[in-house]
């Protein structure tokens, strides 16, 4: 056979053939490690949007609310001013 007599030319080639699928194969499962890495930030980063719509309504909510509350500082009548400051509270 002369697969026995080149012994050391047919190992350096199978090890050299394992080298390489090992190098492919660390490629592969960093690839796929990284897609599911890239979906868990996709996941969190729409929760993130999510949070600042939110956030975003809550701010706009108290400047509604501190505009009222400034306006309602400016009426004369204490008893006017108590029922738009209680329609303030009763909308909270």
């Amino acid at each position: 056979m002369r697969l026995v007599s080149s012994g050391s030319r047919y190992n350096r080639s199978t090890a050299s053939i394992f080298n390489s699928l090992s190098k492919t194969t660390g490629l592969f499962q960093a690839s796929t490690s990284l897609a599911e890495h890239r979906e868990h930030l996709d996941c969190k980063l729409a929760s993130l949007r999510k949070y600042c719509g939110h956030l975003d309504n809550v701010i706009a909510w108290v400047m509604e609310t501190k505009t009222r509350i400034n306006i309602s500082k400016e009426i004369a009548d204490p008893d006017k001013r108590q029922r738009v400051i209680d329609n303030i509270m009763v909308s909270c």
